[in-house]
């Protein structure tokens, strides 16, 4: 593996060898004639271009390979969370990622990318498991087929990565009803103001490397939306997934066979809007009963690096204990035994996003107020801060 001084080492040499060829090439120029060229003026070094230079490789005239790059994220929060059953104050490393991207034969390109070990204090292994490794085939503008192991992108937040994600976690039913990133072929793209998404996809992962089991139920994920004006989309997105045994017991799955999700998103000058009314039908379990959920988020943009965040949440179950307080940071915080689950769920978050290099870099703040009806009798505050950064 080259290092990472040595990859500086060698663009800075590039970069100082294409400079003085310039200014030779420049200076010929220059000497019978008057020399009109405006002066290229460089932008200055920031700490963005650490995450802008993580191509190993570029050409597009090579007929096989025109890009390598390498891809990661790191993800580390602080929480503090106080309700009425107990507290819990941590730091935690939450993702770590690590990978290569690779564009090939012009229309092609190469994703892989695994998980790396976030508790240093563990004997786990450094590479945990496989996050997710596909091709994907662009075969025109509008439209792309995808195979291997990715995310099948149903609701606002789950389709939105990490990466991009304007609160430190998602909704509670979404986390509840998601699947996880599945092995599958998916096809879509646009027509018109029009765009679709298919994809079919096995239900079991493995529990060494999370890995395609193929031994699994079936899943199949639908996705229309429609650019209802040049501010506004709107998204209707349906999940199914076979309640195969292996796929349940594999965690690739939960115990949810439709997911619906009616979702829209809106930007206004500064102000946005995200919105998505979830639905699922469970199973006869008291834990995964039929459950419903809105998610209302508006945004303001403060300045063009500083954005802020509302978000408001509400769930609901058929059965006392068809919700569960979310494993961040609510669980936690329960060190009385006193119960998890409960049938009804509200949640106030107020957040601000500082992106320093966009996305790429950005620091997190929040606050959260929740509350858990049924057995569970919970109300409890976290407060989160938190760096994000990819590249």
């Amino acid at each position: 593996m080259i290092k990472p001084n040595t990859l500086i080492k060698m663009a800075a040499f590039a970069g100082a060898s294409a400079l003085v060829a310039g200014s030779a090439v420049a200076g010929d120029d220059c000497k019978a004639v008057v020399c009109d060229k405006a002066p290229v003026v460089e932008k200055p070094w920031t700490i963005c271009n650490l995450f802008d230079n993580s191509t190993l490789y570029e050409n597009d005239s090579n007929p096989f390979l025109q890009e390598l790059a390498l891809i990661g994220r790191y993800q580390g929060q602080w929480y503090s969370s106080d309700s009425n059953h107990g507290s819990d104050t941590d730091w935690e490393n939450r993702r770590w990622r690590a990978g290569i991207k690779a564009k090939f034969l012009h229309d092609f390109e190469f994703d892989g990318q695994f998980n790396l070990k976030t508790d240093f204090h563990s004997d786990d292994r450094f590479i945990e498991d496989v996050e997710e490794v596909s091709i994907k085939w662009e075969a025109t503008k509008d439209f792309y087929v995808q195979v291997g192991k990715f995310k099948p992108k149903v609701t606002n937040e789950w389709s939105t990565s990490s990466r991009n994600i304007l609160t430190f976690e998602r909704s509670l039913l979404v986390e509840q009803v998601r699947p996880e990133k599945l092995g599958g072929v998916a096809v879509g793209g646009k027509v018109g103001d029009f765009s679709y998404d298919l994809g079919i996809f096995e239900g079991a992962i493995d529990d060494d490397w999370t890995l395609p089991d193929f031994n699994g139920g079936i899943s199949v994920l639908a996705k229309v939306g429609y650019k209802v004006t040049e501010s506004t989309k709107v998204g209707f997105d349906y999940f199914y997934a076979d309640q195969d045994k292996e796929s349940l017991a594999s965690g690739g799955v939960e115990e949810y066979q439709n997911v619906f999700s009616l979702n829209s998103a809106s930007q206004f000058g500064k102000f946005g809007l995200i919105t998505d009314l979830i639905f699922a039908t469970g199973t006869d379990d008291q834990h995964h009963s039929d459950a419903f959920g809105v998610v209302i988020m508006p945004t303001y943009e403060i300045t063009e690096k500083l954005q802020a965040v509302f978000r408001y949440q509400y769930a609901s179950a058929d059965s006392s204990e068809g919700l569960r307080l979310r494993s961040r940071y609510e669980r936690p915080a329960v060190n009385d035994g006193f119960s998890t689950y409960g049938d009804g769920y509200n949640a106030f978050y107020l957040g601000a996003n500082y992106r320093i290099c966009k996305d790429k870099l950005k620091l997190m703040a929040g606050v959260e107020y929740a509350t858990m009806s049924g057995p569970a009798d919970y109300s409890g505050w976290t407060y989160m801060t938190g760096i994000r950064m990819y590249y």
